[in-house]
């Protein structure tokens, strides 16, 4: 029986995402130590029987008095279980969690989700994430990217140059997320799941739709996902007074639910790890459109599983929904059932799993 300890950003992202990971790791006998802020739906994980620590971390926040806080916070309880393996996800756990671990000489495992948006704030921001990353993984265990355009940047860094391993994503889970035939209507329903922010192409996403939705008046376009500040709100607002083929949904945890009332889900983001909702969707049998981006063309085969389109162009995206109008259903179904084929081969979760299961047997 082994130590096995887990640093996150939220417990949310865990449930969705790793749980399986720890449901198997708890089959084979191992302890479960999950350190991470007490949000979301950590009770699932307290009757699992894993050990919960909790930890004050603002994920997105800028203070240094905080992290400091939140690493002496860390430290001390990563020193009190001293673990075997420690995995840590996302920007700020990995960076704190491999300083630790060095200096307590335990194994870390760290996984990057996506270097996105933190490495286009400003130059000297990335220089200084550099060498921040540098020095934290410089003894890490395995550093798993989820995409290769990760990797490379890691490498042509000279961050973890020789214990970078990619993984498709974080997978997906498919048998929650079930094909389902696609939906033979009048209307065509497009889904956007994801936060309401500059980032994931609200702004192009909105203005390309007002452009189709004046040709195809049978289009509608939900989203869900939360609002991470007011002049999102307000721009939201505006979009729909002005466009009656607009909803938002506010947020939701059954995106699946939604994915399967929809005909095509949409994906407009600057930067992703690995899409998720992308995942999802390609799973249940929905056609996508997605930016040309690591962490989206991956999964969007063009022409083949949806329609690719650039990054911060409205007017592309527009041609990708046009390319999407113009196939009957039956090419909407197989566009469908190719990308339940295309998951299934590359990325069921049971094989990304495996992936972090076979490195502590190896150990």
């Amino acid at each position: 029986m082994k130590n096995i300890a887990f640093v996150i950003n939220e417990f949310n992202s865990l449930y969705d995402f790793r749980k399986e990971f720890i449901q198997e790791l708890i089959k084979r006998g191992h302890k479960i130590h999950l350190i991470g802020p007490k949000s979301g739906n950590y009770e699932y994980f307290s009757k699992l029987n894993c050990e919960l620590h909790f930890v004050d971390l603002e994920r997105k926040g800028k203070s240094i008095f905080s992290d400091l806080k939140y690493r002496k916070q860390l430290k001390v309880i990563i020193k009190d279980i001293q673990p075997d393996f420690l995995f840590s996800y996302s920007m700020k756990p990995n960076l704190h969690s491999g300083k630790i671990c060095r200096r307590l000489k335990i194994a870390h495992v760290a996984t990057v989700t996506g270097l996105g948006m933190a490495f286009r704030i400003n130059p000297l921001v990335t220089i200084a994430l550099k060498i921040l990353l540098r020095n934290s993984l410089k003894k890490t265990k395995v550093v798993f990217c989820q995409n290769s355009s990760d990797a490379e940047f890691l490498r042509k860094n000279h961050i973890a140059d020789n214990q970078i391993k990619i993984v498709n994503g974080s997978g997906v889970n498919l048998d929650e997320h079930g094909f389902s035939e696609y939906p033979i209507s009048n209307s065509v329903n497009i889904l956007y799941a994801g936060r309401i922010v500059k980032n994931k192409g609200i702004n192009e996403l909105l203005e390309a739709f007002n452009l189709i939705s004046e040709k195809h008046t049978n289009v509608y376009l939900r989203l869900i996902g939360n609002i991470d500040n007011n002049e999102y709100k307000t721009i939201l607002q505006n979009a729909i007074k002005s466009n009656n083929h607009i909803q938002y949904l506010g947020f939701s945890t059954e995106v699946d639910k939604f994915i399967k009332d929809s005909s095509l889900v949409v994906v407009p983001s600057y930067t992703e790890g690995m899409s998720n909702v992308l995942q999802e969707a390609l799973a249940s049998g929905r056609p996508i459109l997605a930016s040309n981006i690591p962490g989206c063309k991956e999964l969007c085969i063009d022409n083949v599983t949806g329609f690719l389109f650039e990054p911060q162009n409205s007017d592309s995206l527009r041609c990708a929904f046009e390319r999407f109008f113009s196939l009957n259903n039956d090419q909407k179904i197989a566009m469908g059932k190719s990308g339940r084929k295309h998951v299934e081969d590359h990325f069921d979760r049971k094989k990304i799993t495996n992936a972090y299961i076979d490195l502590i047997n190896i150990a």
